[in-house]
């Protein structure tokens, strides 16, 4: 059984007053009714970078992108201290409905495969020698798509937040074909009603093996970061209590709702990007806390202008804190980034068009750029101005083999 109630997140916390005990495996408790997922939540956008200590990782989309059938994500790895990105999409899957990526700070890392056409639940691979040599698994069900659906904890542990059914939590024990149900959203939602779950958006062990959700609120006015107490050597996810932390958005923007876009595990701690919507406006915040059920601060809130819309995410930076957004309008982009804790959000100026995702690694910025099976990826630096052509790629895409 879980327990879900409130710990603060900061002077400014919205508390939840919650006090029923309810299962953390299944749907719900016979009678009551399951939440219904909010109408209106705004787009996860899959196309991401992550930059851990040891390995960059980056996913975006390639070939037709107006064909369904003839569209590839690929998975491109960088390690730390290389100056090269290199190819290294797991093999043998259909691709089509695109991938996730979970990068810990040490460890395998992992990698999900969305569901597309006849491909009804996800297939799971791990490396652990940087892609060299994958080992297959797979989610009995369809993974979310979101960037952040797919966890690896320190100990191998694994989480995933699973699409069907309304959502549920999943946790393995390292082996990718064997999962627990851990926690639905039904149960979520209704002990905290506050935060009014619409979507549990995100999944993050913690350095010290704490676990937190990143939530969609459909009640104005909070950020929702559910969290579990941190394991015993050998207590399983589903038998720990659960507390649930909610800040209230930025002065200015209180009548917003919000959604967590990321969520992600770094040496200093848990990193996360919330995105507040009010009528047509929608500004981007970034949060930091030490464990998952540690004091979480936040940044300042970032207007995204009209017209535009969060096209792809990535997490580093100088000390591997920093968040970057990158933003779309047509073919126009710009980035944001934010260095950590007490820093300002900061524009990079020029950005290439029709760039599809970027990462953030230290002074560097590579954003991605692909025409069909072709991919140029351009950098830029704190020590140069504007933006280069670092490489040129051919990506082996193999049309029509997905009809």
């Amino acid at each position: 059984m879980s327990r879900w109630s409130t710990v603060p997140i900061a002077a400014t916390v919205a508390l939840l007053v919650v006090a029923a005990v309810t299962s953390a495996c299944g749907s719900g408790t016979s009678g009551t009714a399951t939440p219904a997922l909010a109408p209106a939540a705004p787009s996860l956008p899959v196309a991401s970078g992550v930059t851990s200590p040891s390995t960059s990782a980056v996913l975006l989309p390639m070939g037709h992108l107006d064909d369904p059938t003839n569209t590839f994500w690929e998975l491109f790895l960088r390690p730390s201290g290389s100056p090269a990105w290199t190819l290294h999409t797991p093999p043998g899957v259909a691709d089509n409905g695109g991938l996730v990526a979970a990068v810990p700070t040490t460890g395998a890392l992992a990698v999900g495969f969305l569901p597309s056409q006849d491909l009804r639940f996800s297939p799971v691979s791990l490396t652990t020698d940087g892609g060299g040599t994958w080992s297959p698994g797979q989610l009995p069900v369809a993974l979310e798509a979101a960037p952040d659906a797919l966890s690896v904890g320190p100990d191998g542990r694994l989480a995933a937040v699973a699409a069907t059914a309304g959502q549920t939590l999943l946790t393995s024990t390292g082996d990718p074909t064997t999962w627990l149900s851990t926690v639905s959203r039904a149960a979520v939602a209704r002990e905290v009603p506050t935060c009014g779950v619409g979507r549990l958006s995100a999944v993050a062990f913690d350095p010290a093996g704490g676990l937190a959700l990143g939530l969609q609120c459909t009640r104005r006015g909070v950020i929702g970061l559910a969290v579990a107490s941190p394991p015993t050597a050998t207590g399983p996810v589903a038998g720990r209590r659960w507390t649930v932390t909610s800040a209230t958005v930025p002065t200015g923007v209180g009548d917003a709702i919000s959604t967590v876009l990321r969520l992600e595990s770094t040496d200093a701690g848990l990193q996360a990007l919330a995105e507040l919507r009010s009528g047509s406006s929608s500004w981007l915040v970034a949060l930091w806390a030490p464990t998952a059920a540690g004091r979480w601060t936040r940044s300042a809130a970032l207007p995204v202008p009209s017209g535009w819309s969060v096209q792809a995410t990535a997490t580093g930076g100088a000390n591997g804190r920093g968040v970057a957004v990158l933003l779309s309008s047509g073919a126009d982009r710009r980035i944001e980034e934010i260095e950590g804790p007490g820093s300002a959000w900061t524009a990079v100026p020029s950005v290439p068009v029709s760039a599809a995702t970027l990462a953030w690694l230290g002074g560097e910025t590579d954003v991605f750029v692909g025409s069909n099976s072709h991919l140029s990826i351009w950098t830029s630096t704190v020590t140069a101005a504007g933006w280069s052509r670092t490489a040129s790629i051919t990506v082996p895409i193999q049309y029509g083999s997905s009809s």
